[in-house]
């Protein structure tokens, strides 16, 4: 299995539309450990770890989000694997 951690950050209406919470949801069916997060400008950030497929699969669901969130802009940046993080928090 390859372990891949990735950092999302989504722009547009995305706070206080349960973006964390729904991120924290699929994170513990899909067994990933990370956080999100919402940011002073508005958008959510989101750093996921886990089964690289996993992963692949937050990165997707996040581009769309909860049914009233608003995407107007979307990244994602690789970033190193935290080898003490067992846990999703908000």
């Amino acid at each position: 299995m390859a372990i891949k951690r990735v950092k999302i950050k989504i722009e547009g209406q995305v706070q206080g539309v349960g973006f964390r919470f729904n991120a924290f949801l699929l994170s513990k069916k899909l067994d990933l450990s990370g956080w999100a997060k919402n940011l002073e400008d508005g958008a959510v950030e989101i750093e996921a770890q886990g089964d690289s497929q996993k992963v692949q699969d937050m990165i997707e669901w996040a581009r769309i989000g909860p049914d009233s969130a608003q995407i107007s802009n979307f990244n994602v940046e690789e970033m190193e694997i935290l080898e003490n993080e067992r846990e999703f928090k908000i």
